[in-house]
């Protein structure tokens, strides 16, 4: 749903088949002998799904093609720019979106962050967003411009969390018995978990993160569907099964996602 609001009017929009892009942004301010030089780069549009609540299981980023589900046109990048200028944020950060099926966008929210799904910005892309954002926080320069940024081939990530989907994905704390996750090419692994690791009940339930690559869609997706299958856990319920069915699932291959795909996908 948008809104817009003026002294006179207010008016509220529902979205049709919405979906969630988010573009990580990073902003610096340069004083010369010009006075302050701004400058603003965003890095790629990524699309998540959002399967409850506020949390995202899967995450995607692909080159332009039949399956890169939106296009926020280059020149969009001044208004973000803007955005951070007129809060006076410097630093890294993710805004996101609202999309309609006509590729209209609508702004919802912008994070003072790099988010959990930034692997999928780095392996397209090729540039290390966690590196960009410590060097504005040591007031270095950033070491790419607008023009630098391409998007090579496609990346999928899933987290991995401990909860039990068919229990309304209720958090599954406990001590991992056995571990197995896959690697090679094309295969990255973000985890701090091993084999006898306790996973306390304090925090959020993901222990890691499975990020593919592939040279298009339908090869990152064969190439989760091969990781997800070569992963162990034991011990704990995991939510891995869950997200195999949803890379086997014929809407999801088709690219027919939105924010109520996994409402669609979990129904009876």
């Amino acid at each position: 749903m948008a809104k817009k609001k003026d002294e006179k009017t207010n008016v509220m929009r529902i979205l049709d088949q919405k979906k969630i892009p988010y573009i990580p942004h990073f902003y610096e301010e340069e004083e010369g002998p010009e006075g302050t030089r701004d400058y603003g780069v965003h890095v790629a549009q990524a699309l998540g799904q959002d399967p409850k609540r506020a949390f995202k299981t899967l995450a995607a980023k692909g080159a332009s093609g039949a399956y890169h589900v939106f296009d926020i046109p280059a020149t969009d990048s001044l208004d973000l720019k803007k955005a951070a200028k007129a809060a006076g944020y410097v630093n890294a950060g993710t805004i996101e979106f609202l999309l309609d099926k006509e590729n209209n966008f609508y702004f919802m929210e912008m994070n003072t962050r790099i988010q959990v799904e930034h692997p999928v910005t780095e392996w397209v892309t090729g540039v290390d967003l966690v590196k960009a954002q410590i060097k504005i926080a040591a007031g270095e320069k950033l070491e790419f411009a607008q023009k630098d940024i391409k998007i090579r081939g496609h990346a999928i990530e899933c987290r991995i969390n401990a909860e039990n989907p068919e229990k309304g994905f209720r958090p599954s704390p406990g001590t991992i018995e056995d571990l197995y996750l896959p690697g090679g090419k094309g295969i990255r692994i973000d985890t701090a978990v091993y084999s006898g690791y306790t996973i306390p009940v304090y925090y959020d339930s993901m222990i890691a993160k499975l990020i593919v690559w592939g040279k298009g869609r339908k090869e990152a997706i064969r190439k989760m569907q091969s990781a997800l299958g070569e992963v162990i856990i034991e011990g704990v319920d995991t939510n891995v099964d869950y997200q195999y069915e949803i890379l086997h699932d014929q809407d999801y291959l088709n690219g027919n996602i939105d924010v109520e795909f996994i409402q669609r996908f979990s129904a009876p």
